[in-house]
């Protein structure tokens, strides 16, 4: 949906211990045990995203990014969607801001695209923003999250998502605010040897990841962010908590790597390819 707007304002105002997923394996681990068999251990997460398991491991739909609430019981069904939030980040957005105070900026967005837009006060004071500095910036028919990197573009702020709300805080506390997302990988990590038998590769899409998006951030080199492979069901996850830039940049990531493995394939098998 579009919506628009045109304002011209001159001066005017551990990680979760995911009791449900049982089997995670710490990134950096061996994944030897988990890539033994094509199934996964009695154990497992079935049930926790409920998948057409009538259909071959390799044609499961695919969700990315979805964002695990720690403070609350997540049902099944929530897993299977974005947040109401994170939806509405994707829909479109036109406007036009000049010289308008962020306190007024915020609340306008709140009335136009009927979430909050909230100011981490304490954060903005420490880096000398206030509720009254001005902002310019126009957006014409572009993702709402595409528009909010235009508002606080060169302003020493930053946004994420929390508690439902879109938060405009410092940089340093959108870095350091870790969000924990599940990500289904499973035409990314499942594959077959020799014999065609089939086992799991999550090692070299973790190693991606987590080279390419925010290297130093993980736990691995001393930073705070974690990755985890289990299964949920028949699927293949990915437990991620990062920063929701970060998550931004895991999602597009994920997104190149399935168009490529698209444009190379042949049949409708996993790749072929030995565990090491």
């Amino acid at each position: 949906m579009s919506r628009s707007i045109s304002l011209l304002c001159a001066a005017v105002g551990a990680m979760l211990l995911l009791s449900s997923l049982v089997g995670c394996t710490p990134r950096g681990k061996s994944q030897s045990a988990a890539n033994s068999t094509a199934n996964p251990p009695a154990n497992s997460t079935a049930g926790l995203i409920s998948p057409n398991t009538s259909l071959p491991i390799y044609d499961l739909a695919l969700t990315d990014g979805v964002t695990l609430d720690l403070n609350t019981v997540v049902q099944p069904a929530t897993l299977l969607s974005e947040t109401k939030v994170e939806t509405v980040l994707a829909e479109e957005a036109t406007f036009t801001f000049i010289d308008a105070p962020l306190s007024e900026v915020c609340e306008q967005l709140t009335y136009l695209f009927r979430i909050d837009f909230e100011l981490d006060y304490g954060a903005l004071e420490d880096v000398g923003i206030g509720p009254a500095m001005p902002i310019r910036a126009t957006v014409s028919e572009v993702p709402l999250s595409s528009a909010l990197d235009r508002i606080v573009e060169g302003t020493g702020m930053g946004w994420t998502v929390a508690d439902e709300a879109v938060l405009l805080t410092s940089e340093e506390q959108v870095e350091s605010r870790l969000v924990t997302k599940l990500y289904e990988v499973t035409d990314l990590v499942v594959c077959r040897d020799d014999a065609d038998k089939l086992w799991d590769d999550f090692d070299s899409l973790t190693d991606v990841v987590t080279a390419t998006v925010s290297p130093t951030s993980w736990d691995v080199v001393g930073g705070p962010a974690t990755v985890m492979s289990s299964w949920a069901g028949s699927a293949r996850v990915l437990v991620v908590s990062q920063s929701y830039r970060s998550h931004r940049e895991i999602a597009r990531l994920l997104t190149v790597l399935r168009e490529i493995a698209k444009g190379r394939q042949i049949d409708r098998k996993p790749p072929l390819r030995n565990p090491l």
